[in-house]
C-alpha cells in the first residue's frame, strides 16, 4: 500500500538527502602555506674557499600546491652563506659571479628545511676575438703566427691557413686527403709536419701533412674518431669521440697510455707548457689538468666586448696554447684569445 508523505516528512527527507550529498563531496584545497629554509654555502671549485657576494636568483619551476610565490634573489654573505624561505616544490637556482652568469641548478624543496652547498667554477674572460669561418682545427706555430685547418666548400678540398689574425691567413692546399666526410678535426705542428685527424668512424685516421707541399705524407690508424690534437714538445696527445685522452709516441704510430677524460663531450685539448686544457660541451667549461688526468680545475669562458656585453662561450671546439699564458679556442666561426690563470 503506498505510503503518503506529509509536507513535514517530505521536508525532513529532502534535508537528509542533501546533507548526505554534501558530506560525500570532497573538495581539495591548498593547506595553509608552509614555509621552510633553503640554506647553504657557495665555494670555489678550484680552491675550496667560500665565495662572498655571489648573486643567486631563485626561480619557481613547479610548486606542490597552488601557492603564490614570487621569484627571489639574494647574495652570499662574507662567509659564502645564503638563505631562502620557500614553499615545498621545484626551483631553479641561477648563480652569478662577478656579474657573469655561471650555472643553473634545479632543486627540489621538501616539506622540511634543506641544506644545499654548491661549488662554482672560476672565470676566464676575454675582449679579443677574430672572425675565421669553417675552422676545424687550430695550432700555434711561432713568432705570433697561427695556423688553422678549414674546408673550401667550392672545391670540396681542405686548406691549412697560416699567418696571424691581424694580417689574415694564407692557404696551403690539402687536396689529396682521401676521406672528406666527416671533415678533418684538430691541427698541430710537430716534427716539421702538420698533423690532423679524420677518416670515418669505422676507419678513423691521423694524417701527417707535408707543410711544403700541402700533401698528406702518411695516413695512420687512430683508436677512435679524434676530436682534437695537441703536442707536448715530445709526444702527440688527442681526445677521442669516446671522451678518452690518448697519449701517442712522437710519430703517432703507437698509443702509450689512455686516460679517462675529465667529463663528457670533450671538444678541444691543448698543452701550455705545464698543464693540459680540455673543453667540455657538457659542462660548458674548460678543465685544467696535469698529465696524469686524475684531478683538475674548472673555468667558465666568457667574451666581454667594449660595450660590456657578455657572451657565455658554451660551445668551444679546438684549442691551442702558445705559452703558459695564452690559449685560443674556436666557437661559431670566431677564434677567441684567453689569458690563462697562474696554475
Amino acid at each position: 500500500m503506498p505510503v503518503s508523505l506529509t509536507p513535514k516528512l517530505m521536508l525532513i527527507f529532502l534535508l537528509t538527502v542533501s546533507g548526505c550529498w554534501k558530506h560525500q563531496q570532497h573538495e581539495v584545497t591548498a593547506p595553509a602555506t608552509p614555509v621552510y629554509q633553503l640554506s647553504g654555502t657557495i665555494s670555489d671549485f678550484n680552491s675550496g674557499r667560500s665565495l662572498a657576494n655571489i648573486e643567486i636568483l631563485c626561480e619557481v619551476h613547479r610548486l606542490s600546491f597552488q601557492w603564490e610565490l614570487a621569484t627571489e634573489n639574494t647574495f652570499t654573505d662574507s662567509t659564502g652563506h645564503f638563505e631562502f624561505t620557500l614553499c615545498p616544490g621545484e626551483y631553479v637556482l641561477h648563480f652569478k659571479r662577478e656579474g657573469f652568469p655561471l650555472r643553473e641548478e634545479r632543486i627540489m624543496m621538501p616539506f622540511e628545511n634543506r641544506q644545499f652547498d654548491y661549488q662554482l667554477p672560476a672565470i676566464i674572460s676575454t675582449p679579443k676575438r677574430w672572425l675565421a669561418p669553417n675552422t676545424h682545427g687550430l695550432d700555434w706555430l711561432a713568432a705570433s703566427a697561427m695556423a688553422r685547418v678549414s674546408i673550401d666548400s667550392a672545391s670540396n678540398s681542405y686548406r691549412v691557413f697560416f699567418g696571424n689574425f691581424v694580417n689574415g691567413f694564407f692557404p696551403l692546399g690539402l687536396n689529396n686527403v682521401t676521406d672528406k666526410n666527416p671533415p678533418l678535426s684538430g691541427l698541430i705542428w710537430a716534427n716539421n709536419f702538420f698533423w690532423s685527424s679524420g677518416g670515418t668512424f669505422s676507419q678513423p685516421k691521423i694524417f701527417q701533412i707535408n707543410a711544403s707541399t700541402g700533401l698528406v705524407a702518411e695516413e695512420l690508424p687512430a683508436p677512435h674518431r679524434l676530436r682534437d690534437l695537441t703536442w707536448d714538445g715530445t709526444n702527440i696527445w688527442a681526445i677521442g669521440s669516446n671522451d678518452s685522452v690518448y697519449y701517442f709516441n712522437e710519430t703517432g704510430t703507437e698509443i702509450l697510455k689512455t686516460f679517462a677524460g675529465p667529463d663528457a663531450y670533450l671538444s678541444g685539448i691543448a698543452f701550455s707548457g705545464e698543464n693540459f686544457w680540455a673543453y667540455s660541451k657538457k659542462q660548458k667549461a674548460l678543465f685544467c689538468a696535469k698529465e696524469t688526468w686524475t684531478t683538475w680545475k674548472i673555468y667558465c669562458l666568457f667574451y666581454k666586448d667594449e660595450t660590456d656585453s657578455i657572451i657565455h662561450l658554451e660551445n668551444i671546439s679546438y684549442l691551442t696554447a702558445g705559452s703558459d699564458k695564452m690559449l685560443w679556442g674556436v666557437e661559431n666561426d670566431w677564434i677567441y684569445e684567453f689569458i690563462l690563470p697562474n696554475e
